[in-house]
């Protein structure tokens, strides 16, 4: 778990639960990848969710996205901007 000041790129991997899937017995694994980027490299956030996006795409067809992407956000807890985007993750049950 990241604590203190953000001072170079990185990514927190969220477990947002799971839910059953209706026609199969199988589950759905939500995951939220927090992208961070420290305040001075703000310009630089765009290109590194690209990045990460790119080698997700390494884990398909096992991990797809979820469609879901949250706005840049600026967090001051960690002098950092963000963006969250959610993946999925079919397991059988």
């Amino acid at each position: 778990m990241k604590t203190g000041e953000c001072l170079e790129k990185y990514v927190v991997v969220k477990n947002e639960g799971s839910a059953s899937h209706t026609s199969f017995s199988t589950d759905i694994a939500y995951y939220s990848l927090l992208i961070y980027v420290p305040k001075a490299m703000y310009a630089n956030l765009d290109e590194y969710v690209l990045e990460v996006k790119e080698i997700m795409k390494k884990l398909l067809p096992m991990i797809k996205p979820a469609g879901n992407e949250t706005p840049s956000f600026y967090d001051d807890a960690v002098n950092a901007n963000m963006v969250s985007v959610m993946y999925k993750n079919f397991k059988k049950l």
